[in-house]
């Protein structure tokens, strides 16, 4: 399928939410075509040393997003909250006149998780704890799935200071188990 693709240093996972200003005319395009379609589009992790001119800074996975709200904001900027639907794999980017990207993109299947339980009650545990100190963080959420091990692992990759590299593997299906253990270590 072909989606338009907003490369971002911030990043969201299926299940996630982001709230994002939106000032390029590109990006309004984008966002009116996702709306006015009910397409979604795409957000990709980038590569801030990567040749841009040949789309290169874009990674190769990214999340499917739907805009679940909107509200005009000051000085002409729109103000959108994207959920992460799923993940998908970039085949090829192209970029049009007004500087849009879109790439034809394949879905990736949904992981299967098998996690210890005692991984999985320590991040949940732990997640709880900041979004209780971070209650702008934990109020994207009206019903967070702390017993979801694939959401868990989504949230702490969506929150640790990571870069895009690096996120780009743990989330990578054939290694969410070494995942869970690093986070595990991690957060220990």
């Amino acid at each position: 399928m072909e989606l338009a693709l907003f490369p971002l240093s911030a990043h969201v996972l299926p299940g996630g939410r982001l709230t994002l200003r939106i000032f390029e005319r590109r990006y309004i395009r984008m966002v009116k075509e996702a709306a006015q379609h009910e397409t979604g589009f795409g957000i990709c992790m980038f590569n801030n040393r990567a040749n841009e001119a040949d789309n290169e800074h874009i990674l190769a996975i990214g999340t499917l997003v739907d805009i679940i709200d909107f509200e005009p904001l000051e000085e002409g900027l729109l103000g959108i909250t994207v959920k992460g639907e799923e993940l998908f794999q970039v085949q090829h980017v192209e970029t049009h006149s007004d500087g849009l990207r879109t790439g034809i993109c394949e879905l990736l299947p949904v992981p299967k998780c098998v996690v210890e339980d005692a991984i999985i009650e320590h991040l949940a545990h732990n997640l709880k704890q900041l979004f209780e100190k971070y209650p702008e963080v934990g109020s994207l959420y009206d019903k967070p799935q702390f017993d979801d091990p694939l959401w868990l692992l989504y949230r702490w990759m969506e929150l640790l200071p990571l870069n895009a590299e690096q996120k780009q593997y743990w989330i990578h299906p054939e290694n969410l188990h070494e995942a869970f253990l690093y986070l595990n270590d991690l957060i220990e």
